[in-house]
Order: structure tokens, then sequence, then C-alpha cells
């Protein structure tokens, strides 16, 4: 990723800034090696921009709206996105370590080869939002509403979905070791042999592999 350093003066910064104090959406705009980190932009409303190689890390979009909006390359870790909505969102190639969307909406969103290590989506509702070639070790789902979410090729090691309804989700493609999962609300979940074996365990019982 080629993220700029910061700018005080970025057209970024003042854009997004001027849309949060006016309370109007920030509309069609597109951004590029851009730098507005750690600066607080909640209930923001975001409609059809592009964020590109940007540096928005550690800063707070909590209750904001986004819509048709693309990030891609950009630094968003540490980045507090609780109580948000995102509809038809695409998140390409981004460093997410640690960015918060507790409690949150996400609708027809992509989350693609992005790094998603210790992320929270505890609380939110995902529907039909899929999460393709990421890194999302230690991420926290408790408690999340899954409508039809999407994992593939994805690293989930360590990951907690405890009281999460897993129904209709497929796992087969992912890495699930060590993973928190609550297997009263399995029911429907797709896993490989593999993965049976590694949830049989995690019920104490031994599997006995040689006959």
């Amino acid at each position: 990723m080629n993220i700029s350093e910061n700018t005080e003066g970025s057209l970024m910064l003042c854009s997004l800034t001027q849309s949060v104090r006016d309370e109007e959406p920030l509309k069609h705009k597109t951004f590029e090696s851009q730098s507005a980190s750690c600066h607080a932009f909640d209930k923001a409303d975001i409609y059809g921009c592009t964020f590109k190689s940007c540096d928005l890390s550690s800063c707070s979009f909590r209750n904001g709206i986004f819509t048709d909006v693309t990030f891609e390359s950009c630094d968003l870790s540490s980045c507090d996105f609780s109580k948000a909505y995102f509809g038809n969102v695409e998140f390409i190639a981004c460093r997410m370590t640690g960015a918060v969307f507790s409690e949150c909406g996400m609708k027809a969103c992509s989350v693609s080869q992005c790094a998603c290590g210790y992320c929270r989506f505890d609380g939110a509702a995902l529907e039909k939002t899929a999460f393709c070639g990421c890194r999302m070790e230690n991420a926290v789902f408790t408690n999340g509403i899954f409508k039809k979410p999407v994992f593939k090729d994805c690293g989930l090691s360590r990951c907690d979905f405890m009281g999460c309804e897993l129904k209709g989700v497929d796992f087969t493609s992912d890495m699930l070791s060590g993973c928190y999962i609550d297997l009263s609300k399995i029911r429907g979940a797709v896993f490989s042999p593999d993965q049976a074996v590694m949830l049989i365990k995690t019920l104490g019982a031994k599997v006995k592999e040689d006959f």
C-alpha cells in the first residue's frame, strides 16, 4: 500500500469535515493518496465515493452511512465504524486490523484480500456480504446476525462465532482452527471433513483415525 504522509489540509480531510459539520452527504468524490487519520467523522453520510490508497487509520465513523462506496488499498486500521450502515460497499486490499464494526449493518458488501485481524463484528448484521481471501485471525463475530454471508478462502483462525446462527454458511475453503463456535447453532452450516473432526474434538471426544 502506498499511503501518503499525514497532510492537515488534504482535500479528503476538508471534504469529510465540512460534510459532517453541515450535515450534508458527501457525494461522488474520488480521493487518492490522501490522509485524514485520527479524526472524528461520526454520523458521516458518504454516497458514491471512492477512496484509493488513503490513510483513514484510527478515525471514528460511528453511526455513519456508506452507500455505493469503494475503499481500495486504504489504511482503515483501528477505525471505529460502530453502528454504521454499509450498503453495496467494497473493501479491496485494505489494512483493517483492529477496526470496529460492532452493531453495524452490512448489506450486499464485499471485503476482498483485506487484513482484518482482530476486527470486531460483534452484534453486526451481515446480509449477503462476502469476505474473500481475507486474513481474519482473532476477529470477533459474537451474537452477529448472519443472513447469507460468504467466507471464501479466508484465514479464520481463533475467530469467535459464539451466539451466531451459522445455517447456510460454507466454511469449507477457510482456515478454521481454534475458533469459538456455538455448537447449538451450527445446524445447516457446511464444513470439510477435517473441520468436522476439529469440531468433534472441541466437545472433548476422541476421533479414532486408524481402523
